[in-house]
């Protein structure tokens, strides 16, 4: 069994972003951050950074050290109307396997154990500590858990908290420019 003071459960931003403080603000903080899947992973989810973000990685030394866009306006269109606004820095959108693959060796590089194709099989609340078992077998016993393994993760399940109804499902397709394309620097939500 190893002992620990931290771990985090799920190795994308969520996860990463946590360990990165955390280790910032104590370096001496025995943590592991566990994802369940091999890096670079394939990640099927908005790939949108927004400018609170960017600052908060800037904050921490993280350079975004993979290709990106700028987003410097938002269009909303409904109903045959539209409306944009230019503002510039509001974030960037990147691809997801690469921000995230990214994100985890700039983790690693500050000394943060990082182990992905390590699925955690089970979390147990114990008297003073929680029990964290992969599915290899390892055992962990760590004084808290933080889960970042998304809202339909083993984190949530296993602590008891009801499975959430999904209210929204987003389809993104790519598809040959067209004269009604708002400018490549605005984000734009189409209802």
């Amino acid at each position: 069994m190893t002992d620990l003071d931290l771990v985090i459960v799920g190795g994308g931003p969520a996860g990463l972003s946590t360990a990165l403080p955390v280790h910032a603000a104590a370096p001496a903080t025995r943590m592991v951050v566990l994802e369940a899947e091999t890096y670079p992973r394939e990640k099927i989810c908005a790939g949108g950074i927004g400018a609170r973000a960017l600052r908060v990685l800037e904050q921490l030394a993280i350079p975004i050290d993979c290709p990106h866009v700028a987003i410097d306006a938002m269009t909303l269109r409904f109903a045959g109307d539209e409306v944009t606004v230019r503002d510039p820095e509001l974030g960037i959108v990147v691809r997801r396997v690469e921000f995230d693959h990214m994100l985890a060796k700039a983790t690693v590089a500050r000394g943060i154990a990082v182990r992905d194709a390590t699925p955690v099989a089970s979390i147990a609340i114990e008297h003073d500590h929680v029990r964290v078992e992969t599915t290899t077998g390892e055992v962990l016993r760590a004084r808290a858990v933080i889960g970042a393994d998304g809202v339909s993760g083993i984190v949530r399940r296993q602590a008891g908290f009801a499975r959430p109804m999904l209210r929204a499902q987003v389809v993104e397709l790519d598809t040959e420019a067209t004269s009604r394309d708002a400018p490549r620097d605005t984000i734009v939500f189409d209802f």
